[in-house]
């Protein structure tokens, strides 16, 4: 299935956005307190601009351009982010590369949604190649990593080369350019009147249950995925960023080859439930054993935090939207829930460490899955009745 190239590819931009960002907005001359800025900014746009992107192109009837499009500014705007750091221009840079980037994943699980046509628990056994191609770039970068030695050009090359090839890749999976692959095919007359009615229609409640859920637990894992580096760093003193991050997807990999059985035999919602609850106890891990081994045990509960919790997402997103909402419902989910989460814990998580220190955040973070679980399945019942 051609289709594993562009989700390839597009994993490694995440990889080197993900782990390096930062570290750029301090190689091209900005401090502590500006990247701070640049970096909400940066998550408002992937956020707040991101989601009216993703929604228009659901009503699209071509993913693939759509997916193309989106690419372009995560090829283009590194350039004068790296060139020209001027402060308001970066702000723009970074709003216009966060709306392509932010987008990138909701537009790429709905092309994947389409082309399974309806068997949504087979979803990990492709977004399993993401993963390695994450855990892959992951090393790359911990072997070359970007210093202050590095030119401009150097610097460009590590941001835009991945999604050029992204880009590129998109046209080797036949079809979907043209938009014969991937997207919701054209309706007739009388299922175009049906699709309008479902559309005026609000989400459900089930639905809605769920992306509650979600958002607080990517607000429960803020501190890891924002702040785990500064963790490494500051707290346990250990010079392994990168090798923990490559660790922390790697882990993903069987448990999205196997979540589609898992999702199967015990269904979306448990799996979700545990998933969520295993946020805590990967977060009390962290400050109960704050050593190497605390950490790389942390990161090995990813597997069930995000490598078994994201096909479980997806798989119950998809049994409750269906039709042309799918694709919004997946960026409320991806885009909206995630960012949302993760502005707010940046924000909130920066002052905490600051004044108390990571091992406050991180018990006050593990506290919250389980008050997501208990709300999670009230509304679910709720909505049974």
């Amino acid at each position: 299935m051609q289709i594993v190239f562009p989700v390839f590819f597009i994993f490694t931009i995440y990889s080197v956005v993900n782990t390096y960002l930062p570290v750029l907005l301090s190689i091209v001359g900005y401090n502590i307190e500006n990247i701070g800025l640049l970096l909400a900014i940066f998550d408002i746009a992937g956020t707040f601009i991101a989601m009216p992107c993703v929604s228009l192109v659901s009503k699209s009837k071509n993913y693939g351009l759509a997916l193309f499009l989106l690419l372009l500014p995560c090829i283009i705007m590194p350039f004068p982010l790296i060139n020209f750091p001027v402060f308001a221009l970066s702000a723009i840079c970074l709003s216009l590369y966060a709306i392509g980037y932010k987008s990138l994943i909701p537009v790429s699980d709905a092309i994947i949604t389409n082309i399974l046509d309806g068997n949504d628990s087979e979803y990990g056994k492709i977004r399993v190649v993401g993963s390695a191609s994450f855990v892959l770039m992951s090393l790359i970068l911990q072997f070359f990593c970007i210093d202050r030695n590095f030119s401009s050009t150097g610097l460009f090359l590590w941001v835009a080369v991945p999604a050029m090839l992204a880009a590129i890749s998109i046209f080797f999976v036949p079809g979907l350019i043209s938009g014969k692959t991937g997207s919701i095919p054209p309706l007739s007359n009388e299922q175009s009147a049906v699709s309008l009615n479902e559309d005026s229609q609000t989400f459900s409640l089930s639905f809605r249950a769920v992306i509650i859920l979600l958002f607080i637990g990517f607000l429960a894992l803020s501190p890891v995925n924002k702040f785990f580096s500064l963790y490494v760093r500051d707290f346990l003193h250990v010079n392994a960023g990168p090798g923990f991050w490559a660790v922390h997807a790697v882990v993903e990999i069987p448990f999205m080859i196997f979540a589609s059985r898992i999702i199967r035999r015990y269904g979306s919602k448990k799996v979700l439930s545990c998933c969520t609850f295993a946020i805590s106890i990967r977060l009390l891990v962290y400050i109960i054993f704050p050593s190497f081994w605390g950490a790389l045990a942390g990161q090995l509960l990813n597997s069930l935090t995000f490598g078994l919790l994201h096909p479980a997402a997806i798989s119950f997103i998809c049994e409750h939207v269906k039709g042309k909402k799918q694709v919004t419902a997946l960026a409320m989910y991806t885009v909206g829930a995630n960012g949302i989460g993760n502005i707010i814990g940046s924000a909130v998580g920066g002052l905490v460490i600051a004044k108390y220190g990571f091992p406050v955040l991180f018990i006050a973070a593990a506290s919250l899955p389980p008050l997501g679980i208990l709300l999670f399945h009230f509304m679910l019942k709720k909505s049974s009745d």
